[in-house]
């Protein structure tokens, strides 16, 4: 909460400043600003909690590439969302991280508004969605030229092996669009995307499809898949190695009809489910690693430090200089915290 308080205060900051001057500048400024709260958690996640990182496939090609891209993942858990900075932080351009966020994750205290304010896109479940909101955030993306990795799950919630009703909905889903049922991953839904691929095609020139596992999720006695840790296990250790693996494909050569695309982003999620039965098969040769050549991602202490040293500086300034200071912060907090959650109340 005290990171998240100063990066909140520090855009009020930016954004009182930068009103009188031209939208550019103040993008630079949020996108450098979350790009340091990124990186701070970065920088505990590669000295503290040490995981190590395996990434497969195109990840040479990527590292040559400076471009928008819609980033396309399967999902587990809430360390997939630092996964999509972990792989932006090899181009350095994590600023350009943007996720699709269900709407209900905008009333998070404080993450929540200052996500709205970076220009992720929220959207609202199956029926609930709101395709005309969606496109026009897109469009505001697109027609301010904002520099964008779209982060988006189609899947529409967390794979969770002991949810089985969810897991049995997904294939009963697959089957009734004609294809066979997956097993590691749920069944693709492509309305964010169809709508994403239509409006950006002009300003994205790639999509990269990334197949994310985590060690350590896999019960060998009862031969089962468990669930992915969420965070607080995760920074405990419980998931040692986290393995990736990233597919460029040219936004050219992906098919924009509803049928066509739906048949295209089955055939991706296929792909990784595919990668993921090697993956989670103790008699596999590929057990907990994945199929190809696999580098060590790494980031380097001088992107991380400066963050740290910031936050820990400001925070450390704020609340041991006076009685006064640390009743401002606390107070603000306060404020920031509830008027962010008045304000997302009411923009829904």
């Amino acid at each position: 909460m005290g990171s998240s308080s100063i990066t909140m205060m520090f855009w009020g900051a930016l954004r009182l400043l930068s009103a009188p001057l031209p939208k550019k500048i103040y993008r630079i400024g949020d996108d450098a600003l979350f790009s340091s709260y990124m990186r701070l958690t970065l920088f505990f996640f590669h000295n503290y909690v040490k995981a190590k990182v395996y990434v497969y496939g195109d990840i040479e090609d990527i590292q040559k590439r400076d471009e928008n891209v819609i980033f396309l993942s399967n999902h587990q858990c809430t360390v997939d969302w630092i996964v999509a900075c972990m792989l932006s932080e090899q181009k350095q351009c994590t600023g350009k991280v943007r996720y699709v966020m269900k709407s209900g994750l905008k009333y998070l205290p404080i993450y929540g508004f200052y996500c709205y304010q970076h220009s992720c896109v929220f959207v609202g479940r199956s029926g609930k969605f709101n395709g005309e909101k969606f496109i026009k955030e897109l469009q505001y993306l697109k027609n301010n030229e904002i520099p964008v990795w779209l982060v988006i799950y189609p899947e529409g919630t967390r794979y969770n092996p002991e949810l089985t009703e969810v897991i049995d909905k997904s294939k009963k889903y697959a089957v009734d669009l004609g294809f066979k049922k997956l097993h590691h991953v749920l069944t693709p839904r492509i309305t964010a995307l169809k709508s994403s691929l239509r409006e950006l095609k002009d300003h994205v020139t790639a999509v990269y499809d990334v197949t994310i596992a985590y060690s350590n999720t896999y019960d060998t006695e009862t031969r089962k898949r468990t669930p992915a840790y969420g965070m607080p296990d995760f920074v405990m250790g419980k998931s040692p190695e986290i393995h990736m693996n990233v597919e460029r494909i040219n936004i050219k050569d992906i098919p924009i009809e509803d049928s066509k695309l739906q048949q295209w982003c089955y055939k991706q999620f296929a792909k990784k489910d595919r990668i993921l039965t090697g993956f989670y098969d103790p008699d596999s040769n590929l057990y907990e690693k994945f199929p190809g050549k696999s580098s060590l991602l790494t980031i380097k202490q001088r992107q991380t430090i400066p963050a740290f040293l910031f936050y820990t500086t400001t925070l450390l300034t704020v609340i041991s200089y006076s009685d006064d200071s640390r009743e401002f912060y606390f107070k603000s907090s306060l404020c920031i915290m509830v008027g962010g959650l008045l304000w997302v109340s009411f923009k829904s």
